[in-house]
């Protein structure tokens, strides 16, 4: 399953729209979409009110304008994102056959959603360094599944 990337035309930013469904896959998709980007990319997620989520790398807004009338948008989808990977790691933790580092590494991702959200925002590499090893995971146990199969 491939996230889809559609290019918004009113803020020129990539937006990448996941399943509308949290599964074990949203992992892999968020990965996807954070995967090429600069480390100190800022990633933040949005929903459009039916549980239906995106990520996107926001073009670069003025320190002015982030903490004065932009303030309320920008921690709506920063806790979006903390909301976002929070789901998708309680989803994942209930598969069985995760190994001890494998929690660690959602243990860390529940962690890392704890972030305030009204002062920082999420950075691309913190999330690939959480985010590859259960994409390693959850794409070898798919591997392994279609091969047995």
């Amino acid at each position: 399953m491939q996230a889809v990337v559609n290019h918004a035309t009113r803020n020129k930013r990539d937006v990448v729209a996941l399943q509308p469904d949290i599964n074990k896959n949203t992992v892999c998709e968020i990965y996807d979409a954070v995967r090429v980007k600069n480390d100190w990319a800022i990633v933040r997620a949005g929903s459009d009110g039916h549980d239906n989520y995106y990520v996107y790398i926001p073009k670069r807004e003025s320190w002015l304008a982030a903490s004065t009338y932009k303030a309320a948008s920008i921690r709506n989808h920063r806790q979006s994102l903390a909301d976002l990977l929070s789901k998708s790691g309680r989803t994942l933790l209930k598969e069985q056959w995760l190994f001890n580092i494998d929690k660690t590494n959602i243990l860390q991702l529940t962690w890392l959603s704890m972030k305030d959200v009204n002062r920082e925002d999420f950075t691309a590499g913190e999330l690939k360094s959480h985010l590859k090893p259960l994409n390693d995971r959850v794409r070898g146990r798919d591997r392994l599944m279609k091969k047995k199969s």
